[in-house]
């Protein structure tokens, strides 16, 4: 089968628009109104299916996000445990050796009063002892 030239297709194209060339004729008789109706109710349950199947598989593609987005949640939430694991070792490491320092120097601050208190009470003992 041969193709048309671009003229002959424009030429039905136009025609086709302004009713035709008269060789098509419909051959079946009206629709009877109950038929009619039937076929609109046919075509009204087709579109409410599509509506209803569209609706589902939004409401599929969600929940697949959803329950993608939930098995993603527990694997961020554990890596972000472990590094505030981490980062709260760091610091109870570093008050240990904060820790350390103030008995270090309490013990010192306490070794020289505690030196310097017996001086004293020895003092006057035996300044004590020399009034005798």
């Amino acid at each position: 089968m041969a193709s048309r030239p671009a003229s002959s297709t424009a030429t039905t194209a136009c025609r086709a628009q302004s009713g035709g060339c008269g060789f098509w004729e419909w051959c079946d008789d009206k629709a009877e109104p109950y038929m009619k109706q039937l076929l609109l109710d046919l075509r009204n349950a087709v579109w409410s299916a599509r509506e209803q199947v569209n609706g589902l598989e939004a409401a599929l593609r969600d929940r697949t996000v959803a329950q993608h987005n939930l098995q993603s949640t527990p694997k961020k939430e554990s890596n972000e445990v472990q590094g505030l694991r981490a980062a709260v070792e760091k610091m109870e490491a570093a008050n240990c050796v904060l820790v350390d320092r103030i008995n270090k120097q309490q013990t010192s601050i306490l070794g020289d009063w505690e030196s310097r208190h017996v001086m004293a009470v020895g003092d006057n003992g035996n300044s004590k002892s020399d009034d005798k």
